[in-house]
């Protein structure tokens, strides 16, 4: 079984860098291999929204929630996504911890954890194999991209395209109409996607 998943979030001053420490987690879009219940993805919103495979939710602790009670229920062999180990990971385990909310996503009494490997820090979570495709195509001495970007690696390995959002425009999406945030939902379930496609092949 495996889950991919992509965090979105939104800094509180946009002329500053995003700190998890104080600037909140406001989607989560997971992908699923084989189908959970009937799905193949869903995207966790931390507002209310109701749209096709989207979730929406009253304020964040109750979206983080709500993830992880699907990986318990799910119950994934393997965890991935793009460049989680450098961003995903270490920013949601804060944001579990400043919403005082378990750490444990494994299939053991223990908190996710992370270990460092000269400049590469790499997350581990009980009885789940954590897998970064990011870091493994970093470290292949065969293949080269001239970005390593999810847009250009997935361009090039699954001939597919990323949606185009850019960092600047998704507070204006995320704080927008309806139609907007819808197109916000999709940027962040097709990474989720692309994040599993280039694990399954």
């Amino acid at each position: 079984r495996y889950l991919a998943f992509d965090i979105e979030c939104i800094p509180s001053d946009p002329k500053k860098p995003l700190d998890a420490k104080h600037d909140p987690t406001v989607m989560v879009a997971i992908s699923f291999s084989p189908d959970y219940r009937g799905k193949k993805d869903v995207v966790l919103i931390a507002k209310p929204f109701t749209g096709e495979g989207a979730k929406g939710f009253t304020n964040e602790k109750e979206m983080l929630e709500e993830f992880l009670n699907i990986i318990d229920n799910f119950d994934p062999d393997v965890i991935t996504g793009y460049n989680i180990n450098s961003f995903d990971f270490p920013y949601i385990t804060e944001r579990l911890k400043q919403n005082k909310i378990s750490l444990n996503l494994g299939r053991a009494d223990k908190d996710i954890f992370s270990r460092t490997y000269g400049i590469t820090q790499e997350y581990a979570v009980a009885g789940r194999v954590v897998v970064d495709p990011y870091q493994i195509l970093k470290r292949d001495p065969w293949v080269k991209f001239y970005r390593y970007d999810l847009k250009t690696v997935a361009k090039q390995l699954l001939d597919e395209e990323k949606l185009g959002v850019e960092y600047g425009e998704m507070a204006g999406l995320w704080n927008g109409s309806r139609e907007h945030l819808s197109k916000f939902v999709e940027y962040a379930r097709k990474d989720a996607d692309l994040s599993l496609k280039l694990v399954l092949g």
